[in-house]
C-alpha cells in the first residue's frame, strides 16, 4: 500500500471500521488511484501525439497553401497575357474596321461632291439661260413700250 492508502486505512480504522473492510477499501482506492494515474498518463501521451500531428498538419497546410498561391499566381499571369493578347487583337480589328469605314465614308463623300458639282453646273447653266431669257424679255418690253410711246 502507498502512503495515501495507509492514511485512508488508518482513518477508517480510527472511525471504527472493521479491519478487513478497511483494508479492502484502501486496496480498492489504491487500484483506482493506479488506474486513474495510468489513464491520465495515457491522456497526456495522446495529447502530445495530437499536438505533434496538428503541427505536421499545419506544416502540410502551409505547404499546400503556398503551392496553391503559386498556381493561382501562374494562372493569373496566363490569364492576364491572354486578355492582353485578346485586347490587342480586338484593337487591331477595330482599327481595320475604322479604316474601312473611313475609306467608305471618303468614297461616299467624293461621290456626293461629284454629284453636287454636276448639279451646280446644271443650275449655273439654267441660271445663265434664265438671265439671257430675262434680258430678252426686258429688251422686248422696252421695245414694246418705246413703240407705244413713239407710235
Amino acid at each position: 500500500m502507498n502512503i495515501m492508502v495507509t492514511e485512508i486505512y488508518d482513518a477508517l480504522m480510527s472511525a471504527g471500521a472493521d479491519e478487513e473492510k478497511a483494508r479492502r477499501a484502501a486496496e480498492a482506492l489504491a487500484v483506482s488511484d493506479r488506474e486513474l494515474r495510468s489513464q491520465f498518463a495515457d491522456l497526456r501521451e495522446d495529447n502530445q501525439k495530437m499536438r505533434t500531428e496538428m503541427a505536421a498538419l499545419r506544416g502540410e497546410l502551409k505547404g499546400e497553401m503556398a503551392a496553391l498561391r503559386g498556381e493561382l499566381k501562374g494562372d493569373m499571369t496566363k490569364l492576364e497575357g491572354s486578355l492582353r493578347s485578346d485586347m490587342a487583337a480586338l484593337r487591331g480589328e477595330l482599327k481595320g474596321d475604322m479604316t474601312k469605314l473611313e475609306g467608305s465614308f471618303r468614297s461616299e463623300m467624293a461621290a456626293l461632291q461629284g454629284g453636287l458639282r454636276h448639279e451646280m453646273q446644271g443650275l449655273r447653266g439654267e441660271l445663265s439661260l434664265i438671265k439671257w431669257m430675262l434680258g430678252a424679255l426686258i429688251g422686248l418690253w422696252i421695245a414694246v413700250l418705246l413703240r407705244m410711246l413713239f407710235a
